[in-house]
This record gives C-alpha cells, sequence and structure tokens, in this order.
C-alpha cells in the first residue's frame, strides 16, 4: 500500500480530505485530555472550531491518529473521524469525538491471514484540524490549522477482544 493512499503516502495530495469546502479560515482549540491512559482505553477528543474570517463557512473537522512506534508498521496517518460543521463570522462551535479501543490497535500478519488486533503500549500522536497532517503543504497552511499532541499508552500488549 505504500505511495497508493493517504495512509502510507508521505507526500503531498492533489486534493486532501475536506480541500476546497470553505472560503474563510478557522482557528482551533483542543481541549485537554490527558496525556496517559491505560491500555484498552478510549481517547475523548474535544474541539472548539472558530470562524476567524470574514464569511459564514464550512469546515470538515478530522482526527488522524498516527502509532509511528508500534511494534508493526502502521499507516503514517489514519483518519479515526470526522465531522462537517457550518460556523458562522466570529461563532465558534464545539465538536467531540472518541478513538475507540479498535482504532487504537494494531493488527498482526500471521502466514496470510491477519489476526484479531492487539492493544499495544506506547506514544501515539493525535491531529485535529481541518486537514490532513502533513507537515510540508504549503497551501493554505494556516487554513488547515492543524493541532497535534502526544498521549501514552501504558500497561501490557492486550488482545482488542479482550478488551472490555
Amino acid at each position: 500500500m505504500v505511495n497508493r493512499t493517504y495512509r502510507y503516502h508521505p507526500g503531498p495530495s492533489l486534493s486532501p480530505f475536506g480541500y476546497g469546502l470553505s472560503y474563510t479560515t478557522f482557528n482551533y482549540t483542543v481541549e485537554p485530555v490527558g496525556d496517559t491512559f491505560e491500555v484498552c482505553s478510549e481517547i475523548p477528543i474535544s474541539a472548539t472550531v472558530t470562524n476567524t474570517g470574514l464569511r459564514d463557512g464550512d469546515e470538515a473537522v478530522q482526527v488522524y491518529l498516527s502509532q509511528p512506534y508500534a511494534t508493526v508498521r502502521q499507516p503514517l496517518r489514519q483518519l479515526v473521524a470526522f465531522q462537517r460543521i457550518h460556523v458562522k463570522v466570529g461563532q465558534s462551535y464545539r465538536v467531540s469525538f472518541k478513538i475507540t479501543k479498535k482504532q487504537l490497535s494494531v493488527m498482526r500478519e500471521m502466514g496470510t491471514l491477519w489476526r484479531t488486533g492487539e492493544y499495544e503500549p506506547g506514544e501515539r500522536i493525535i491531529f485535529v484540524g481541518g486537514g490532513q497532517p502533513v507537515p510540508y503543504l504549503r497551501r493554505n497552511a494556516a487554513q488547515l490549522c492543524v493541532v497535534l499532541f502526544h498521549v501514552n499508552v501504558t500497561g501490557s500488549t492486550t488482545p482488542t477482544k479482550n478488551c472490555k
């Protein structure tokens, strides 16, 4: 899948998800969620999106997950949640998401079959914003307004099916 989908492609997309929805600008404020979670936890995320531009606009608020230190190869970025919202000039809109246990788990290959997922401890990077978290994307970088934060998952590797 390398260089075939946004999840594994290191270069810029011609039209990233959410591209072209708005002719205004937004500011993101992500509420703190804590920096440590136990294995098998879900991670709640809340963000406030403020229209700082000169006209009303639509925004696709996107949440991406990266697991760069997993024991098996993972996507560079994975879209785990999104919501399209309409925000009037000067107004703010609060959105809430939950990254599920399944989304936080990794899949292991076993021969030609895939085993069930495992929830591993380690660092996760979460991105919240109006576009894909591609650092070298020069087009409207301020408009994408991607906020990133790190969380650490502690505990021992657990099969996802054993998570309650």
